[in-house]
């Protein structure tokens, strides 16, 4: 079945990607673009502005997509004996917490990441910046360091549901 092993091929892809981007963005960039300072921001400022936001998001929506009609096709169209087998519970947790970090990313940190983006623009233009503008961006970095954190800890679940979902039984 040639349309059943391209899904899997682009669900597997898309999931490294999406996995990948994030663990590398909230583990390494991120921290080291905070230690760095002004040079840092510069750094994250190139990388949105290479568009690492939109490929991730596109990544974590193609994974969705392609999931779900592999995730019916699994399940027998959603046969109840299938979905309450182990192998069925674990697929059946890692898609549901698969779609909500899928999400999570595109109404919040995707959304996020550009505001911050656009903040730290604004001040990297000004030689006194804006007290508020300080404070609105040190805010966003915040919230986006906890969302990441959150993010990166679904996608781990997910990850290491949907390896193991098949072992079960």
């Amino acid at each position: 079945d040639l349309v059943p092993a391209m899904l899997r091929v682009l669900h597997i892809g898309g999931g490294i990607f999406w996995v990948g981007s994030t663990l590398l963005f909230f583990a390494f960039v991120e921290p080291t673009a905070a230690t760095l300072g002004a040079d840092g921001q510069r750094f994250v400022h190139h990388l949105v502005r290479r568009r690492i936001v939109h490929w991730t998001v596109a990544a974590a929506t193609l994974t969705v997509a392609t999931g779900i009609p592999l995730y019916w096709r699994a399940s027998g169209g959603l046969q109840p004996a299938w979905m309450t087998s182990p192998t069925g519970l674990a697929l059946t947790a890692a898609g549901v917490l698969g779609i909500t970090t899928w999400l999570l990313g595109l109404f919040a940190i995707a959304p996020a990441t550009l505001r911050l983006d656009a903040v730290e623009a604004r001040i990297a233009e000004t030689k006194a910046p804006d007290r508020d503008e300080l404070m609105r961006s040190e805010r966003l970095a915040s919230r986006l360091r906890v969302l990441g954190f959150l993010d990166l800890a679904m996608l781990v679940i997910v990850v290491i549901a949907m390896a193991s979902a098949r072992s079960l039984g």
